[in-house]
């Protein structure tokens, strides 16, 4: 059976769940040696893990990369806004309460579910993209990358703004 890159993505990005919970029971354990020995397997399993998936039809933009490590990290996060709102338990216990207090404010819990929902549904959806090849066509052959877009606007709209700047 073969799936696409775009599933696999998903998969691993489904891995976090597993990883923070496993991660969290080590710290309490105050086994720091178990901690780095995890931390080392997991990122080797994830990248075996990877070159299996991706063994195949590896797609050639180095933002799918991107994008998927994003997507990785946008499900700690919403696991974080679920652990903040009590909803689940025992997944970043130890990372709310010693390691990043700034998570326990509003804008905090705002962050975690935006990047959890809306970046990961973003994420998601440009790895499809670029899977299917819907966005780096060839048959497109005079429009240019989304990113390129982005920072020639950004780039048009900076003399617009300079001198809002100076008044």
């Amino acid at each position: 059976m073969s799936a696409s890159a775009g599933t696999g993505v998903f998969v691993l990005s489904l891995m976090s769940i597993p990883v923070c919970y496993f991660f969290n029971s080590l710290i309490y354990n105050n086994s720091t040696e178990a901690l780095f020995f995890t931390g080392c397997m997991t990122v080797l399993i994830l990248a075996i893990s990877v070159r299996f998936m991706l063994k195949k039809k590896a797609p050639v933009d180095p933002l799918f990369y991107v994008f998927a490590v994003h997507a990785f990290l946008s499900v700690v996060n919403l696991i974080i806004g679920l652990e903040q709102d009590n909803i689940i338990d025992g997944f970043v216990t130890f990372y709310l309460k010693e390691a990043d207090p700034h998570s326990n404010t509003a804008h905090g819990h705002m962050i975690a579910y935006w990047d959890g929902c809306v970046h990961y549904l973003m994420y998601l959806l440009m790895i499809a993209a670029i899977t299917w090849g819907e966005i780096w066509d060839s048959s497109w052959p005079s429009l240019p990358p989304p990113h390129a877009v982005y920072f020639s606007v950004c780039l048009d709209l900076l003399p617009h703004l300079q001198p809002a700047l100076y008044t």
